[in-house]
């Protein structure tokens, strides 16, 4: 879990300390266009609407934590003073 303060956050965080490939939920309004959907796919990202459970987002996160890693951000967007926010609540439910 890491504080999020841009959007490349979670592709600097996993590239400068994991060895492997690291994957992160992202809000579904990112993948609305082709190249931005392209853009996040590649970065690692996968869509999920936020404020709504999904047991397929779940099933999702728990496949991929069995080979490789996942980043949250709990706080569910950026700090724009760089400061903790408060997490959002369900986080890894």
């Amino acid at each position: 879990m890491a504080n999020h303060i841009s959007a490349l956050d979670s592709w600097l965080l996993g590239h400068v300390f994991f060895p492997r490939r690291v994957f992160f939920p992202a809000k579904s309004e990112l993948f609305r266009g082709g190249f931005s959907r392209l853009f996040f796919r590649l970065l690692g990202a996968f869509p999920v609407v936020r404020g709504r459970h999904s047991e397929r987002i779940m099933r999702k996160i728990t496949e991929i934590s069995h080979n490789g890693t996942i980043l949250m951000h709990p706080e569910g967007t950026r700090s724009i003073d760089g400061k903790v926010q408060k997490g959002m609540r369900g986080i890894g439910k």
